[in-house]
């Protein structure tokens, strides 16, 4: 039985201020369709800025103050140390993306880079004696972007979204070429660091992919896990994100379960 997720009841009354309503609970699929709308919209704009996005939120305060947009994400670029020219381009961008879906622009605009706020989780994490697992991956292009990702995911909570985002990046830029099944090992051996390392806030965690794996005519499913999972306990924390991949060979499925200590 699914749990159902409460949205930014805001959105709408930043839409459209006069038809606003709180009473009515029929309002409610519409005002989690529009949230889901304008977050997946956001997401597909900085991803094909080679950006990924893990947090995405309107907070609103008093009325004296504007709506403000925060968003978390982590460049894919090389030099992601600076910051000021992309989100520039970015903020133009995105204000043109929410203006075309009817919705105000005089809102302030918060980034966090997470390649930055990482540096101190990547010195931790280099000095780990199992990370030499991943040595042999030191060409890749996909290499310090996964560091960053490892780093952010063992020491913080409710990050599959971020992993599921990574995941699907490379997963659609390798499809094509000899380098999928490497990369599909990059993960693999990721996730036995991630449990294995000390001071980890993971228990265990499960990727699957489902769909026409490697040329095949009929679907296939394929499981990547690592430690212990505890998804029928309530008491439990565990996160859960699933991406829908459309490429030019078919869709696929893409699940991650997270339970955490």
């Amino acid at each position: 039985m699914g749990q159902k997720v409460n949205p930014s009841l805001f959105n709408k009354q930043l839409s459209n201020p006069s038809s606003w309503s709180l009473v009515s609970g029929n309002e409610y699929p519409l005002l989690l369709k529009h949230q889901y709308d304008i977050e997946s919209n956001i997401r597909k704009l900085f991803e094909q800025n080679r950006f990924l996005v893990k947090d995405c939120f309107f907070l609103v305060g008093d009325t004296c103050h504007k709506p403000t947009l925060f968003l978390s994400f982590l460049s894919l670029n090389r030099h992601s140390s600076g910051l000021s020219g992309p989100k520039v381009l970015l903020s133009v961008r995105l204000k043109v993306l929410l203006k075309s879906l009817s919705f105000r622009t005089d809102f302030r605009l918060i980034f966090l880079n997470l390649n930055q706020s990482s540096k101190a989780f990547l010195k931790r994490v280099k000095k780990t004696p199992d990370l030499s697992l991943l040595s042999s991956f030191k060409t890749e292009s996909f290499f310090q972007t996964g560091l960053v990702v490892f780093s952010l995911l063992l020491f913080q909570k409710d990050t599959s979204y971020l992993l599921a985002s990574f995941i699907s990046f490379y997963f659609k830029a390798l499809l094509k070429t000899r380098k999928l099944s490497r990369f599909l090992i990059f993960v693999e051996k990721l996730l036995v660091v991630l449990v294995s390392t000390q001071g980890t806030v993971i228990k265990g965690i499960k990727v699957q992919f489902k769909g026409r794996l490697n040329g095949s005519t009929r679907t296939k499913t394929r499981v990547i896990e690592s430690g212990r999972l505890s998804t029928q306990t309530v008491s439990s924390l565990s996160s859960y994100s699933f991406i829908p991949i459309h490429t030019s060979l078919g869709s696929f499925g893409l699940k991650i379960w997270i339970t955490y200590l």
